[in-house]
C-alpha cells in the first residue's frame, strides 16, 4: 500500500483510490463476510475528502497532523 496522504488535509476521490490496493480491500472485505464490498469501499473512499475536510474545521491539532511525509 503507498503513504496515505498524513499531513494533508484536502485530497479528491480519486487520489485517495490511486493509494489504495481496491482488489485486496475488496477481498479482505469478502473474507470478512461484508455485504456488498466493492460498494462499501467505494463508499469510505469517496467519503474521505469530506472526512478530511470537517477536520480541518473541527479535528484536534496534534503534531503529526503537521509532520511532512519523506519519500
Amino acid at each position: 500500500m503507498a503513504d496515505l496522504p498524513l499531513g494533508k488535509t484536502t485530497t479528491i476521490a480519486s487520489e485517495v483510490h490511486s493509494l489504495i490496493d481496491f482488489q485486496a480491500a475488496v477481498d479482505r472485505a469478502r473474507n470478512a463476510e461484508v455485504n456488498k464490498p466493492e460498494n462499501r469501499i467505494v463508499g469510505f473512499v469517496e467519503f474521505v475528502p469530506d472526512l478530511f475536510e470537517w477536520l480541518e474545521t473541527h479535528g484536534r491539532e496534534y503534531p503529526w497532523r503537521k509532520t511532512p511525509i519523506v519519500g
